[in-house]
């Protein structure tokens, strides 16, 4: 099971993440995250009290029509990273 479980952290496509950075950045975690999604909006809140933290989101929008047109309006915004913290 560990290894089916194990990956390589350089394996994930950072580059088409939204990325927030809060402190030095020290820590790294990778999230996927539905823009509808209640449960990860509980996520963000607590990962919101963390400091020296680099938090790459893979947008994953799978719970509704509506999870698409947030998502998309989130990529082609000026700064995705603050349109999604917002």
């Amino acid at each position: 099971m560990d290894e089916l479980v194990k990956f390589d952290f350089a394996d994930f496509p950072l580059k088409d993440a939204i990325k927030t950075v809060k402190g030095d950045g020290s820590r790294v975690m990778v999230t996927f995250e539905d823009p509808n999604c209640g449960y990860c909006k509980k996520l963000m809140g607590e990962i919101n009290k963390l400091d020296n933290v680099t938090v790459y989101t893979f947008l994953t929008p799978i719970l509704t029509a509506d999870s698409t047109v947030k998502a998309k309006a989130i990529w082609c915004a000026p700064d995705p990273a603050k349109v999604w913290n917002d």
